[in-house]
């Protein structure tokens, strides 16, 4: 069974900044995500937001743990669940929020699914302009999502994350290789 994302989920636009994020001192007024701050994860590096005292965010724009960010905009939309958050933080425009409001359907699974052949496919066929291509709200509330049972989620999701972790894993072991036979051969050299 499908459903449309729309009969599962509100969605909203990330705030609407006037000029570009002036960021302040870490932990200083609201955290800012901006597409910059998304990668290959599912889940958003935080380390890497911006804080900007001169916002006064409204309750609306404010992400909980559990919402879902989704960048439209690029070859390769994507999903991104929120496990976790500082007090006070939004997205920034054109990032959008995904709030679920049933629990048929688990915020890391709907994440992972964004990113799917099937759901790429449907976003290729009505995502708007030639030269960046963007998928707007009114294409995103149309996706049709797979209802499946929570428990094949949660399993889904575990491998998932047990696949992301080995990629981690790989590329970090990758870094050290390198950096060993660089001293390796600076050692044969003499230096």
């Amino acid at each position: 069974m499908k459903v449309h994302l729309k009969d599962l989920a509100e969605i909203q636009s990330g705030y609407p900044f006037r000029g570009a994020v002036v960021a302040g001192p870490p932990q200083s007024g609201v955290a800012v995500i901006q597409m910059r701050d998304l990668g290959e994860d599912l889940v958003p590096d935080l380390q890497k937001v911006v804080w900007n005292a001169t916002i006064s965010a409204k309750p609306i724009h404010l992400l909980k743990v559990g919402d879902v960010l989704f960048r439209g905009r690029g070859n390769a939309p994507a999903g991104y669940c929120l496990r976790e958050l500082p007090a006070l933080c939004i997205a920034a425009a054109p990032l959008l929020r995904l709030r679920l409001r049933s629990n048929v359907l688990l915020p890391e699974f709907l994440a992972w699914y964004l990113r799917q052949k099937s759901a790429q496919a449907f976003f290729e066929g009505n995502a708007q302009g030639s030269a960046t291509r963007m998928v707007g709200i009114d294409v995103l509330e149309n996706l049709p999502i797979p209802i499946v049972p929570l428990e094949k989620q949660q399993k889904i999701v575990a491998l998932v994350e047990l696949l992301e972790r080995e990629r981690q894993l790989r590329q970090r072991l990758g870094e050290l290789k390198f950096i060993y036979v660089n001293k390796l051969i600076n050692q044969w050299l003499g230096e």
